[in-house]
């Protein structure tokens, strides 16, 4: 019940402090300034009673940020990529180059070496490398097919007759 009703809760939410700006939509200000009280009242009332909804709220909130920020890290990328990966042979990804670049077309490049820094992204690293190095994976790119293990840069064919072969046991499905 909570879940179906959150985005109207959410809404509501947004509405309270809405109310009461000379901002507030056409429709809000229809309302006398004794309408707005009494609905910022009963909303403030339900909430109140409600604290579950609260934390649904707040969870959604962050969730919904956490998207932005990476949809926008996403458009950065691809509006820039052309920069960020400007030679197939350069590395460029993790050293200097790659924060001029992220400076470059606008990230946020303190919080980029401070995420590289943190214990939670050096053990999910830390992890990753492990499980490569138990794989064999020892090149760029690496793709885990099915059963198969392919290391390297082997091409479009290659990599369909290998997704092919997991799929349905043969090259072409």
């Amino acid at each position: 019940m909570i879940k179906r009703n959150l985005p109207y809760l959410f809404a509501a939410l947004m509405a309270v402090p809405l109310l009461s700006s000379n901002a507030a939509p056409a429709s809000a200000q229809s309302f006398s300034g004794e309408q707005r009280g009494e609905i910022e009242r009963i909303v403030k009332e339900y909430l109140l009673s409600h604290p579950e909804l609260l934390q649904d709220v707040m969870a959604e909130l962050e969730k919904r940020q956490t998207l932005a920020e990476a949809e926008k890290h996403r458009a950065a990328v691809k509006e820039h990529s052309a920069t960020i990966f400007s030679s197939p042979r350069q590395v460029t990804l993790g050293n200097a180059r790659a924060l001029a670049v992220a400076k470059e077309v606008g990230f946020d490049v303190a919080r980029l070496e401070k995420d590289r820094a943190s214990d939670e992204v050096k053990g999910q690293l830390e992890e990753s490398f492990k499980l490569a190095e138990a794989l064999g994976l020892n090149g760029t790119p690496s793709y885990v097919v099915g059963n198969d293990v392919v290391v390297g840069a082997v091409g479009l064919n290659t990599l369909k007759e290998k997704v092919n072969s997991a799929r349905c046991g043969k090259a072409a499905c």
